[in-house]
């Protein structure tokens, strides 16, 4: 900390351009999931001072003049393409400052002398979507064509335009461009600017765990951000332009099972419903689900009820949490008796959380309002359980959601929807089959003026 006030005293400029965000490391017996760089990287992004923005680790060179590159395709960023800067990496460490290359046309003759490659993370070296052998020629920037949802180059980006990214991963910066990319926007590579990577002396430390969970929840949030944008786009009147592309391409899997639901919903609503409730207007849901192969029951209960919350409007900064936080216990039977807590794989089981009408029948999860679509549920949407005691000093496993908050006035309810991944979540476009099901009692958001307080 010494070096660097040091350096911010004797560099104006460094006081004047650089921000720096203090990271706190935990040691390597702690979970590592105590350390979200993806709230971090919006973090980094709130508070920065320039239109557009650049995730660059800090073992990564940049020989090249980026400025002028932004100023140039200043009007795509505009848009939310981003601007894609090929990065290489030596295959043996190299020595002196001096061998690092200043141009491309040094960049391709290491290359050529079998001394450096094209790094894309999750690939084999000049094997990545960013396509060396498109770049070696290339004049103009061009369009990745083979992108994949793993892919996360190094980009330039708008600050404001992008979407954010998913804080429900520990450090997982392809979950930020998927979002991008399914909205429509193009990954540029730039033809002439590069980076060199130079490997860390001591790697990031992430645990096993955390990779297993992280992976399964990619899978499941790539489904998530299929129907999102793909309902996002509809909204706008984009599904039938080039905007919807992208998605189209990704997400076809998804789009036909989402499009048979709905079909299928059609035709119920046509034909009556199948069942009756005590509420015909209140749709039927499993609060209680059970599994076959372990034959035992899941229940939800919301313990802890939302009552009201204070409005937080259209802005990024002025959150107002639901009062008192919703939390949600999961209660798991065998044969009607209660299963030891400490047998059960923790980890494993989600709850995501949606927002819908106090009556029960509208999802109210998005706003439409042209030329685009706003979340109206905001904070960590998922929650993983924690083992805990009751009153009664009795353990059990409570999910909490703490920072949810609500842009608009108006009544709602919650819908917590609880999943359990399993090995077949590994696979790639995997799809996890939701266990149960509850409901919230309604609540109402207050305006400013109109809200009561907070209960404690």
């Amino acid at each position: 900390m010494s070096d660097i006030e040091k350096e911010y005293q004797s560099t104006p400029s460094l006081y004047q351009h650089v921000d720096i965000h203090l990271i706190e490391t935990f040691g390597l017996n702690t979970i590592s999931v105590l350390l979200p760089l993806n709230v971090e990287r919006n973090m980094a992004r709130t508070f920065a001072r320039t239109n557009y923005v650049c995730d660059l680790p800090s073992n990564t060179l940049l020989p090249t003049d980026l400025s002028k590159t932004v100023k140039k395709y200043g009007e795509n960023l505009k848009w939310g393409d981003m601007l894609v800067v090929p990065t290489f990496e030596f295959h043996q460490p190299v020595s002196s400052a001096n061998d690092i290359p200043r141009t491309k046309k040094e960049v391709l003759g290491l290359i050529k002398e079998g001394k450096l490659g094209l790094l894309d993370n999750e690939y084999k070296l000049n094997e990545g979507p960013t396509d060396l052998e498109q770049w070696k020629g290339s004049k103009d920037v061009y369009k990745v064509m083979n992108y994949t949802i793993d892919y996360e180059p190094i980009v330039i980006s708008s600050k404001t335009v992008q979407p954010w990214c998913s804080e429900r991963f520990v450090d997982k910066k392809a979950a930020c461009l998927l979002s991008s990319y399914l909205a429509g926007n193009e990954f540029l590579v730039l033809p002439n600017d590069f980076a060199i990577y130079k490997p860390p002396a001591r790697k990031h430390f992430v645990s096993e765990l955390d990779k297993v969970v992280e992976k399964r929840l990619y899978s499941k949030f790539y489904w998530e951000e299929c129907v999102y944008r793909a309902r996002e786009l509809d909204a706008l009147g984009l599904w039938k332009t080039s905007k919807s592309k992208h998605i189209r391409q990704q997400c076809s899997r998804v789009i036909q099972n989402w499009e048979q639901q709905k079909q299928q919903y059609h035709i119920n609503s046509l034909n009556g419903p199948r069942f009756t409730t005590q509420d015909e207007s209140i749709p039927s849901f499993k609060s209680i689900g059970y599994d076959e192969r372990e034959r035992r029951t899941y229940e939800l209960v919301v313990c802890q009820q939302p009552l009201h919350a204070r409005m937080c409007g259209f802005g990024e900064k002025d959150r107002r949490p639901i009062d008192p936080p919703p939390i949600v216990q999961l209660i798991v039977k065998q044969n009607d008796t209660p299963v030891d807590i400490q047998s059960l794989q923790i980890p494993f089981f989600v709850l995501h959380v949606t927002l819908w009408s106090d009556d029960r029948t509208e999802e109210r999860n998005i706003i439409s309002n042209p030329p685009k679509c706003t979340r109206v549920l905001m904070g960590s949407l998922v929650s993983s359980p924690s083992l805990l005691k009751n009153e009664k000093n009795e353990p059990g496993l409570y999910f909490a959601f703490p920072d949810l908050s609500i842009r608009t006035e108006g009544r709602y309810t919650l819908r917590f929807s609880l999943m359990k991944l399993v090995n077949s979540d590994f696979q790639e476009n995997a799809k996890s089959k939701i266990v149960a099901q509850v409901f919230s009692d309604p609540f109402t958001v207050y305006s400013a003026k109109k809200f009561p307080g907070m209960t404690g």
